[in-house]
């Protein structure tokens, strides 16, 4: 009732069901042809804006959610729960908000429809259209053999793939020459999209039967059978759903989700080195700094990101560059002291051990105090030129918030845990408000088309909810290795796992409880072909550019089969 009246109600708008009613109780609408209910097309073009600004809105909340839970990953002693358990938790809050107000509104079971659409679309969606995405951004030159070859030095991989990309434009080359090989950590993630989507075929089952003793039109009948085995379905989805994150706490490596976070703080300037890594730091008997392994690992791309002629050292220009990357810039009376400290041999230079241990050393001991802003003389870096003489473009550099600067390791960290809960809350609460009218815009936007709302939803509510798993698997998968392909793809089929158990559960509540019919066997049916098909390409040693364009195939197949379940199938 509150949010009625906060939100319009796309039915009163020209050309909408309850439209007459509204004009009667206003003569200037009655009168007026652009006000007037005959006003269809104005109505349509009002319903196409309501459209855009909740998308809009939708897109920016679960943007809100995925970036306020991808900086908990900077806390150390959240990282492991967070990224195994709450990240995949938050990414379905978006698709099983959709789902749930669907099924909440007065006209439950023609509305419950964008909720199937949403649900179907999505899971859909991730498994076909990124997935293109993610193949076409990390594929790699084929060798002999028919594999991948992945360069494991990444100034020879950069410089390869601008060599491959000239050649790979051919269309030739791109589709049969050059491919991705995802390790088998994929077929793992496949198997459990699977088992998890069996948990349909618990009502469908029932439904089928139900449907051949009382027929299709006698939903009332049908619905008392089916609620029963949606409640068993739900008892189901919620025991997988649990059973899933026990199995992501237990064997998921959040460390490439972690070390993204970190780069990414890094690039908006949300943190600093010292703050995202506080707490990790050790000493040894001998008081030596003791680096871990993730923070080595993380110092060494930007050590040979910034070696830039690749001899294994780096000289006073090339860390004075990293440092400011880092945020950690300093006075140049300071910088001289570090490099003092670093250069132990008095080369002028300092290989990578060295660098190591004198970060440490240096992230221990705060040897820049940033309570002393005004010594800060940070590098403005616009491009790094490579050792051909090429240059990289690199984004420009923002300052740093004054607030970060003066802040020490461990305030970052609370702020950070701040700046996380007001992203989560604030995304979570636009979610929940504009989930709702969505549904509305989407069910009149189906009537006022001619077209059933499962297929408004199917296309249009995944871009709201899902548009940010797409771009993060691309733009991971751009790395071209086979750890970040992997990583990207697995990704997309732990969403679909998520849909199977999360999602769904959440449609079987509102289906038993408010008793609807199951009314979705042709949508049912298409979900688990789909899902089967892309399993299959998942066994796949190595998936080339025209495999991708095989699975893209999947998606506007998916509506086919729907189309020709519920038409000359008799599905309807």
């Amino acid at each position: 009732s509150t949010l009625s009246h906060i939100f319009i109600d796309p039915t009163l708008l020209p050309g909408g069901e309850n439209c007459i009613s509204a004009a009667v109780n206003s003569s200037a609408a009655a009168n007026d042809d652009l006000l007037g209910c005959d006003a269809t097309v104005f109505g349509f073009i009002q319903i196409m804006l309501l459209l855009f600004a909740y998308g809009y809105v939708l897109f920016i909340s679960s943007n809100l959610i995925s970036d306020g839970s991808e900086l908990l990953l900077l806390v150390p002693s959240l990282k492991s729960v967070v990224g195994s358990i709450v990240l995949p938790i938050l990414g379905a809050v978006p698709d099983g908000a959709i789902i749930l107000f669907s099924g909440l509104g007065p006209d439950a079971q023609t509305q419950v429809s964008i909720g199937v659409g949403g649900l179907a679309g999505s899971t859909v969606m991730l498994l076909t259209v990124p997935w293109v995405l993610s193949v076409f951004a990390g594929r790699v030159p084929l060798g002999p053999d028919g594999r991948p070859q992945y360069s494991k030095k990444r100034a020879l991989l950069r410089q390869d793939s601008i060599n491959d990309d000239s050649c790979l434009s051919r269309t030739g080359r791109a589709l049969f020459k050059a491919g991705v090989e995802p390790d088998h950590s994929l077929v793992k993630s496949g198997r459990i999209m699977i088992l998890t989507a069996l948990i349909y075929i618990v009502v469908q089952g029932p439904a089928f039967e139900a449907m051949k003793e009382n027929g299709q039109d006698n939903s009332s009948a049908n619905a008392g059978i089916e609620n029963k085995y949606c409640i068993i379905g739900f008892a189901l989805c919620t025991a997988a759903f649990v059973g899933y994150l026990i199995y992501q706490a237990k064997f998921a490596d959040v460390s490439a989700s972690v070390e993204k976070a970190t780069r990414d703080a890094l690039g908006k300037r949300l943190i600093t080195l010292s703050g995202a890594f506080a707490g990790t730091l050790g000493k040894d008997e001998q008081e030596r700094f003791l680096a871990p392994e993730n923070l080595r690992s993380f110092l060494k791309t930007y050590y040979d990101k910034y070696d830039i002629n690749h001899d294994g050292h780096m000289d006073a220009t090339e860390l004075r560059i990293l440092l400011n990357d880092l945020n950690e810039p300093v006075s140049n009376e300071k910088f001289k002291e570090i490099m003092e400290e670093m250069d132990k041999d008095k080369s002028g230079s300092i290989d990578f051990e060295e660098f190591v241990e004198a970060m440490g050393t240096y992230m221990r001991t705060s040897l820049i105090t940033r309570s002393n802003a005004a010594g800060l003389e940070p590098v403005r870096v616009t491009s790094v030129q490579s050792a051909d003489g090429d240059e990289e473009e690199e984004d420009e550099d923002e300052e740093m918030p004054e607030d970060i600067k003066v802040l020490s390791p461990d305030q970052q960290q609370r702020a950070i845990k701040l700046r996380s809960f007001w992203m989560l809350g604030l995304g979570t609460v636009l979610v929940l408000l504009f989930s709702d009218p969505m549904v509305d815009v989407l069910t009149s936007l189906a009537n006022r088309i001619g077209v059933p709302p499962f297929y408004v939803a199917f296309v249009l509510a995944p871009v709201a909810s899902n548009a940010s798993e797409l771009i993060a698997a691309y733009n991971y998968a751009g790395k071209k290795t086979k750890k970040s392909i992997s990583i990207s793809l697995q990704t997309l089929a732990g969403a679909a796992s998520m849909n199977n158990t999360f999602s769904l559960g959440i449609f079987l509540l509102i289906m038993s409880i408010r008793k609807l019919a199951w009314q979705f066997s042709a949508e049912t049916i298409s979900i688990l072909a789909i899902e089967a098909l892309v399993f299959l390409y998942m066994n796949k040693r190595v998936h080339r550019g025209f495999d991708a364009l095989i699975v893209i195939s999947f998606y506007p197949l998916c509506l086919l089969l729907v189309a020709l379940l519920e038409g000359p199938g008799g599905l309807n």
